[in-house]
């Protein structure tokens, strides 16, 4: 696996660098971080992750590990593809896109081209906890969602109707950050009734 390339910049185009590598000219989509740190005519070192699936072949490239993990952790949602992942990436520096995830910022994420509400829904519920544990030092300040006496009855009541206490808080913690704190407990079960019926159709 291609981890790092090093060689000489050939061009810069607006998603794109060509490196010259050993005489080699190859061309990598890059985050918006690792292109501004090229210059035509300088050695770089961009870090790569190689993509192949049906759509063929496609290579990309970071400025340092954090995107790069980031990266992967996008790539592992459901339908999120390479150019999606790195259309977010080049819309938010990571850890503004990380807080977003964490806090459910819907309207953070929607402005990248191409990420609508329900793909916006599920990286939040997919990637918040795993977030949290792969970027602790950039949640370790974060302020956690406040809780409410009407999200916790909502939690117990999805934990009884069979979903996981994992998935459910995931979906309580999306209800309460749409709908705030003082949403009555109907509002709050049945938005996020919708948001685990919605993903749990998808995986169907």
């Amino acid at each position: 696996m291609l981890r790092s390339l090093f060689g000489q910049v050939l061009k810069v185009e607006d998603e794109t660098v060509v490196l010259d590598v050993n005489g080699l000219g190859i061309e990598i989509h890059c985050s918006r971080r690792a292109l501004e740190s090229c210059v035509e005519g300088e050695m770089t070192r961009i870090q790569t992750f190689l993509l192949v699936n049906e759509s063929g072949i496609s290579l990309f490239g970071f400025a340092n590990d954090e995107e790069r993990r980031l990266f992967l952790e996008l790539l592992a949602v459901k339908g999120i593809g390479g150019r999606m992942a790195m259309s977010l990436l080049r819309a938010e520096p990571p850890g503004t896109l990380i807080r977003a995830i964490l806090s459910s910022d819907l309207e953070t994420l929607t402005r990248v081209p191409g990420v609508g509400k329900k793909t916006a829904e599920r990286l939040c519920f997919e990637l918040r906890e795993k977030l949290a544990k792969s970027f602790p030092s950039v949640t370790r300040d974060r302020a956690e969602p406040a809780s409410s006496p009407a999200g916790n009855e909502v939690l117990e009541a999805l934990v009884g109707l069979g979903f996981s206490r994992h998935e459910a808080a995931a979906a309580v913690r999306t209800a309460l950050s749409q709908a705030g704190n003082g949403a009555r407990e109907e509002e709050i079960l049945e938005s996020a009734l919708r948001l685990l019926n919605r993903i749990r159709g998808e995986y169907r």
